[in-house]
């Protein structure tokens, strides 16, 4: 399988669409089967030190928030969309395209939880040349491309009772994920960083970069 970004339909959506309400709220149902915010939590607990600045890409809500409050660290919220009134006092919340961001230099830990799979090869290319000289820690996870999860998606989907908008974005999602080694590829992560790349059965690319 290629990679291929195609459009999904939750960026269509205005946020308070019902169909984008719902979509928000299976995919934080995904994201507890597939133990994707439990990972990332323990991954920050092990690596990332005290008092770090966090930019957590492609936020969505406050749902990996609440996983981490309480952490000794300093977290931001980077997303295209406006948060919504919930949103925790004092929590910063950029909204803003990340091709636009241009505050990378404030933030030493990166992480992001299936959302660069939304950017193209060159878009990542462009963001790695600037992380590569601001981060010290990145921690990524993402869906894994992989054809065994293409073909058994479409009926884990729909007979597992998820709308129309997470069963198409789902296998836009497989589609456009990554393999061993493309990532840290496509970000132009050299020998000055120590790469951990991992798969799941369940559907996850995970990756964690750390500075030399």
């Amino acid at each position: 399988m290629s990679r291929t970004v195609s459009p999904e339909i939750l960026d269509s959506l205005e946020p308070d669409d019902p169909r984008a309400i719902r979509n928000r709220r299976e995919i934080n149902r995904l994201n507890r089967m597939m133990g994707n915010h439990q990972w990332l939590l323990n991954s920050l607990q092990e690596l990332v030190p005290e008092g770090s600045q966090i930019i957590d890409l492609g936020a969505g809500d406050i749902t990996f928030y609440e996983h981490i409050k309480g952490q000794p660290i300093l977290y931001s919220a980077l997303d295209r969309v406006k948060p919504g009134p919930s949103i925790p006092q004092g929590m910063q919340w950029i909204t803003c395209n990340i091709e636009s961001f241009e505050g990378w230099e404030a933030y030493n830990v990166i992480t992001a939880n299936l959302f660069l799979h939304q950017l193209t090869d060159e878009a990542l290319g462009k963001l790695g040349s600037i992380w590569n000289k601001t981060a010290d820690i990145m921690i990524f996870n993402e869906p894994l491309r992989h054809p065994f999860h293409r073909m058994i998606a479409p009926a884990f989907l729909k007979f597992g009772g998820y709308g129309l908008v997470t069963q198409h974005d789902g296998l836009v999602s497989i589609e456009a994920g990554f393999r061993g080694g493309e990532l840290p590829g496509l970000l132009g992560l050299g020998e000055n960083w120590k790469i951990e790349e991992h798969q799941t059965l369940r559907g996850s690319y995970r990756m964690i970069a750390t500075r030399k």
